[in-house]
């Protein structure tokens, strides 16, 4: 069935879907609430000003505010 039943699986397993995260990664560090993960595999976050971005890679921390 390809990549789309997959998707549908690892979004029922994932714990980060509509969680608020710090995403650390080489364009640096962000904060957002993750929103999905598309029909690509990659991450969509909704950062703080607003705008959604596709996060191709980067480290996932679900605890934004800890250093």
């Amino acid at each position: 069935a390809g990549f789309a039943s997959t998707r549908e699986k690892w979004k029922t397993l994932n714990n980060t879907i509509g969680s608020r995260v710090k995403i650390s990664g080489i364009d640096g560090e962000m904060v957002g609430d993750v929103l999905d993960i598309d029909h690509d595999g990659f991450l969509l976050l909704k950062g703080d000003d607003g705008k959604v971005r596709r996060i191709v890679s980067g480290d996932v921390s679900l605890r934004p505010h800890e250093h």
